[in-house]
Formats: C-alpha cells, structure tokens, sequence
C-alpha cells in the first residue's frame, strides 16, 4: 500500500491467503477509502503463481464485487490504483 504526502486515499496491490482454500465464484471487497473512480483489478491463483483475472467486476460506491469462473481458490490479488489508460494484466 502507498499514499502520497496529500493524504491522498491509498493504492496498491494486495495480496490475501485464503486458508483452506475456497471453491469461489464471487468476492466481495468493502473498500472505504480508495480514489475517486479508481481502476481496480482482482486476479486468483491455486497456487500464487498464476493468477487468472476476475471475468466481471463491479464497484458500487465502497463495494467491490468480483465473478469469477468457479475454481478452488487460495490467493487473491486486489489492486487498486488511480485511474490510467492501461490495463494490469495478471
């Protein structure tokens, strides 16, 4: 997590360990402070070293909701960044 000497909200990548691992098909993420229209991304992993993005998201003021392909799921990545004309790809 970063944030700037303007107290600005934070951004970055975070990384959760789900134990035991899940079978999943949604995450949901309350997220209370992050930039205004940030890009947010969410990959999963079985094994923290392929990550396999979100198939949908959605962000609903502080709520982050993430459908995924159903799978077992251990590692999660969240990014949250301001918003840019690229992508991060997982």
């Amino acid at each position: 997590m970063t944030n700037d000497s303007n107290l600005s909200p934070p951004v970055g990548t975070f990384d959760l360990e789900l134990d035991p691992p899940l079978n999943l098909s949604l995450l949901s993420f309350d997220v209370v402070s992050t930039p205004s229209t940030p890009e947010v991304s969410v990959g999963v992993s079985e094994n923290g070293v392929t990550f396999s993005p979100a198939s949908s998201l959605a962000l609903n003021g502080y709520r982050i909701n993430a459908w995924l392909v159903p799978a077992t799921v251990r590692f999660v990545r969240l990014a949250v960044r301001l918003r840019t004309d690229t992508q991060e790809a997982f």
